[in-house]
């Protein structure tokens, strides 16, 4: 893109193609990560060759166990000034960086343990005309386990728990302790926790025979048809989920009724069908299904366990269950979240796990990571053709083209990023989840979940009830949590 500077408060920006999509993308790559498109010049001339002395920036580097004056630079861009650049105190030595969002952090006061100060400068008022936000300091305490979440929790300790750390598999247990503890359970809609979707690999890079039947659409078809959506429901979430395949939440306008519905009810004997109809009929003595070199059809599915989410062993279990009973050597495994993406960037994992977010408008349109495979690690189709898409060297080694039906997708997706017109972009992204339909890339389990957020009993102003929460919403960001106050100017 051209930036043209018009003046001290005016910028044009010009694209070389047509970019409708772009005010979405602004909504995201904010001042809040390495991409923002705004960046605090006056604090960063401090770092940059071209306004400080390169010799003094290149041994700042090197103090700081660097290389180049550049890799110390970027270490200040990359903690941007939104939301999301906060949770470092490190750089303080290069004086305060410059927030936009409501607080900043001003110590790590012990491991885990950050504490947060309010913005003098923040750029919010209320109706009345008072400087927000509301509270003046926040400590956010990270945990190492569930368990130690959920003790501080039960002791009162906690005045938000948020959309990583809430599952309604746990519903009873906030329950139990709503009362002694201070705190009430919000009644909201998740797009992300406990949205679990299971991710076959089509590139099986130490297993061509098994990619191969995980190319069949009909192999997904008939996994998908062989689990029992419903009893995962009553025995993981009390009954209170949505089950179906994954789709857009039924509340986008890009959802259409069969996308949820498309082989997700529970057919023991259509996926049967299927399976057999694949030339997967024969049985070994154990009674597990022979592929056709005669191998065993062994599937395992990986997961990063927690950090997927509180249910993840519980329903990969279950799901490995009914597999076997369809005559697949089933089994699933937890492994740490670094280990699980690089696997998956290896093409090593047979079928990984991770919660469908990026399911509302808010978020679909510009980042359609599960759906299609244009990101690779977490989940997705293939790690491998994410690769592929994202390489500016298109012929480079080691990268594993899609098929066309793959690269007609992307058009779509390129559709869907060019267009100005939105009834055109939900268009081209509904003739995607179209063809998904009666070809699925992935497994998707629950459709719609509660998402039971917690917050102290004397907050005010928080979310109304069924609202959307998850990484689509960034949790509450979305809610303004800077008028988050106190009833009564006392937490309960």
């Amino acid at each position: 893109m051209k930036v043209d500077i018009i003046d001290d408060y005016t910028i044009k920006i010009t694209h070389a193609v047509p970019f409708g999509n772009f005010p979405a993308h602004l909504t995201r790559f904010e001042g809040g990560s390495t991409f923002g498109l705004l960046l605090p010049s006056k604090f960063l001339k401090q770092f940059h060759a071209g306004y400080t002395d390169q010799a003094r920036l290149e041994s700042d580097a090197r103090a700081n166990n660097l290389n180049t004056w550049t890799q110390w630079f970027n270490k200040h861009t990359g903690i941007g000034f939104g939301t999301w650049g906060n949770y470092d105190p490190g750089y303080t030595d290069s004086g305060l960086y410059p927030q936009l969002s409501p607080w900043h952090t001003v110590t790590k006061s012990s491991e885990g343990v950050y504490q947060l100060e309010r913005n003098p400068f923040y750029w919010k008022t209320d109706l009345s005309g008072n400087q927000l936000p509301y509270f003046d300091t926040m400590r956010l305490d990270y945990t190492p386990t569930v368990e130690a979440c959920k003790l501080k929790l039960a002791n009162g300790e906690l005045d938000a728990l948020g959309m990583h750390d809430v599952t309604m598999a746990d519903y009873t247990f906030y329950k139990e302790n709503e009362t002694k503890a201070n705190y009430k359970i919000g009644d909201y809609i998740s797009c992300m926790s406990d949205r679990y979707v299971l991710f076959p690999q089509f590139v099986q890079t130490e297993d061509a025979g098994l990619g191969d039947i995980i190319n069949d659409p009909r192999f997904l078809q008939a996994l998908s048809m062989g689990i029992n959506r419903d009893e995962i429901n009553q025995n993981l979430f009390f009954g209170t989920a949505r089950m179906g395949q994954m789709s857009p939440m039924p509340s986008s306008k890009y959802y259409k009724e069969n996308y949820g519905t498309a082989w997700s009810a529970f057919d023991k004997a259509a996926a049967n069908k299927l399976l057999d109809a694949m030339g997967l009929d024969k049985l070994n003595s154990q009674g597990i299904r022979l592929r056709k070199d005669g191998k065993p059809l062994t599937f395992v599915i990986e997961h990063a366990g927690i950090r997927v989410g509180p249910a993840a062993g519980k329903l990969t279990g279950m799901v490995a269950t009914y597999w076997r009973d369809l005559g697949i050597d089933a089994s699933t495994k937890e492994i740490q979240e670094d280990t699980y993406i690089q696997r998956m960037k290896d093409g090593l994992v047979n079928c990984g796990l991770w919660v469908a977010d990026r399911c509302t408008d808010m978020l679909l349109h510009i980042e359609m990571n599960w759906y299609i495979p244009v990101a690779g690690g977490q989940g997705g189709a293939s790690s491998k053709w994410a690769a592929w898409y994202n390489a500016t060297d298109k012929k480079a080694a080691g990268l594993v083209k899609p098929p066309d039906t793959i690269l007609h997708l992307y058009d779509l997706y390129a559709k869907m990023t060019s267009v100005v017109s939105e009834d055109d972009r939900v268009a081209a992204g509904q003739e995607i989840f179209n063809w998904l339909v009666d070809n699925p890339l992935a497994i998707g389990l629950i459709l719609e979940c509660p998402a039971p957020i917690i917050f102290n009993k004397n907050m005010r102003n928080l979310p109304r009830p069924h609202s959307l929460i998850g990484w689509d919403s960034y949790g509450v960001s979305t809610y303004h949590p800077e008028a988050f106050y106190y009833e009564g100017g006392q937490r309960a």
